[in-house]
């Protein structure tokens, strides 16, 4: 039985090559959606539809929550990073950051919700 080698990874520096301490957020994941775009108009509707990612991962140190200035990526969590999900190094899903929404729990496990969309 094969075993298929996730990794998503986020561009925080904005430099185009994935290359920061923080970009691999594949070990926080705890889940993933994404759909691909259609880059042709609907028959119905007459409208393209662009990919989208959505994630939920881990937040325990408050590592994605912009207010947090001792956290690694602060002051980089910013709208239009780039975004990729490879499987078995094949780049299945590529786009850009939307939104990241904290959901602090004090009882819990705080996680966060990262959007994304891509391409037609």
């Amino acid at each position: 039985m094969t075993t298929a080698t996730y990794l998503v990874e986020v561009d925080w520096l904005g430099s185009g090559a994935f290359t920061g301490t923080s970009d691999n957020i594949t070990a926080n994941v705890l889940s993933a959606s994404w759909e691909y775009g259609r880059d042709y108009a609907s028959q119905l509707v007459g409208r393209s539809i662009a990919g989208r990612l959505t994630l939920r991962a881990k937040d325990l140190s408050g590592t994605y929550n912009s207010f947090n200035s001792t956290g690694p990526i602060y002051g980089s969590i910013l709208p239009a990073r780039k975004v990729k999900v490879s499987v078995d190094g094949t780049v299945e899903w590529a786009g850009f950051l939307d939104r990241i929404m904290p959901s602090p729990d004090p009882k819990s496990l705080n996680t966060v919700q990262i959007d994304a969309y891509g391409p037609l």
